[in-house]
């Protein structure tokens, strides 16, 4: 579950967590389709921890789409809390990033 905010001049957001209310459950995968209008920051929570990190990867689809895909095994790292944050350019680039607030 999430959303995708635009911000009419300046960066996206991207959020998203687990469907459990109780925020008992995690995840050690992820993958969505997003279009972005903008660079954005995406912020996934609920992650299993994973003492291989995480990697992050997207592809463009024709109609301008982004897929990201989201697995264990890779650079990124979480937080304490088990959130992972990372950006994603226009053209599909990856980079680490932190989380706003508690993470």
């Amino acid at each position: 579950m999430g959303c995708e905010l635009s911000k009419r001049d300046t960066r996206n957001v991207v959020v998203l967590f687990n469907t459990d209310h109780t925020a008992a459950a995690t995840t050690t995968s992820a993958s969505y389709v997003v279009t972005q209008t903008a660079d954005a920051d995406h912020v996934i929570y609920d992650m299993a921890g994973s003492s291989n990190g995480y990697s992050v990867s997207v592809s463009a689809s024709a109609d301008g789409a982004l897929l990201v895909t989201v697995s264990q095994g890779g650079p990124f790292a979480l937080t304490a809390r088990g959130t992972l944050a990372f950006s994603v350019s226009l053209s599909g680039a990856v980079t680490p990033s932190f989380p706003l607030g508690p993470g």
